[in-house]
């Protein structure tokens, strides 16, 4: 697992990885984003890694296995995920806009707060996902198995479940807008809490 070293500064943010302060205090930050690029592009399997608050425009990410590394707070636009394995990986906070999400395997993997916009997942494994107040609109999950995922107090405007497994999936407390799920075995998902 990414091991939390604070950031030099002062500031309360976690270094990143290789450094000794985080990305917003880095001198030269299109520097520390091609040299955390170049890593991840250079190892097929990324272990450990805090790239937290990094800024990544337009980097294909595909056929890379991520195992316990941390994006909190990470900015992706444009970017490709195709056949990519995640493990124990944190992205809370971190915004996706425009990302494509392809035959990919994501278990275990917290999204918590993220913000997805205009991004597509599509023949995916999202087991076990954490989407907990997540802000996802106009944003497409088709033929994807998110058994046990939680989707609980997020905000889901214009996107669509098709053709999904939704079993033990909680929507409660969601606000959807516009949102449909078909063909999807909703009957299977939880999208009201029981009284006790």
């Amino acid at each position: 697992m990414f091991e939390i070293i604070p950031c030099a500064s002062g500031c309360g943010r976690s270094a990143t990885s290789g450094s000794n302060v985080c990305f917003v205090h880095q001198a030269d930050r299109a520097r520390e984003t091609r040299r955390i690029v170049e890593h991840i592009a250079g190892n097929a399997t990324v272990r450990d890694l805090n790239a937290s608050g990094v800024e990544f425009v337009g980097e294909d990410f595909s056929d890379r296995r991520f195992f316990g590394c941390c994006f909190r707070n990470a900015v992706f636009s444009g970017c490709r995920f195709s056949e990519v394995l995640l493990r124990m990986c944190f992205l809370d906070f971190a915004r996706f806009s425009g990302c494509e999400f392809l035959r990919s395997d994501f278990q275990f993997v917290s999204f918590a707060g993220a913000e997805f916009a205009d991004c597509g997942f599509r023949d995916s494994e999202l087991v076990h996902a954490n989407f907990l107040g997540a802000g996802i609109e106009r944003t497409s999950f088709n033929s994807l198995n998110l058994y046990n995922s939680r989707f609980i107090n997020a905000r889901l405007r214009e996107t669509g479940f098709v053709n999904c497994n939704v079993m033990r999936t909680n929507f409660a407390y969601a606000g959807q807008e516009n949102v449909t799920f078909r063909p999807t075995n909703t009957g299977d998902a939880i999208f009201e809490v029981e009284p006790s």
